[in-house]
């Protein structure tokens, strides 16, 4: 297999990821994504800041890596207040203080 790498042979196990232009082996990312989750777990911290960098150590260009982990911390806390709201446990009205303040604060 090692004689065919030059030559634009990849193994079964890689995958194409076209917008980052690279490819990259399908069971690295899953143990990458497994070890961040369970590194989230026990510490209690969201994955992107662990992740992120582990996609430059592969290969993933920055803009790609920075650009996939905020689509996946954007879409964690989506659902996640999607279920606080279900349950009726989001504080609508400090949300909104918040978020006002957060418009002051960039002038």
């Amino acid at each position: 297999m090692k004689a065919f790498r030059g030559q634009g042979y990849t193994p079964r196990t890689h995958i194409r990821l076209p917008i980052a232009e690279v490819s990259v082996d399908a069971f690295l990312l899953l143990g990458h994504g497994g070890f961040v989750g369970i590194l989230s777990g026990m510490f209690g911290g969201g994955g992107g800041f662990l992740m992120t960098p582990l996609l430059f150590f592969i290969g993933i260009r920055p803009a790609a890596a920075v650009a996939t982990e905020a689509n996946q911390i954007f879409a964690s806390s989506f659902s996640g207040a999607l279920a606080h709201l279900k349950r009726r446990t989001v504080d609508l009205k400090m949300g909104v203080v918040l978020l006002a303040d957060t418009g002051n604060a960039a002038l």
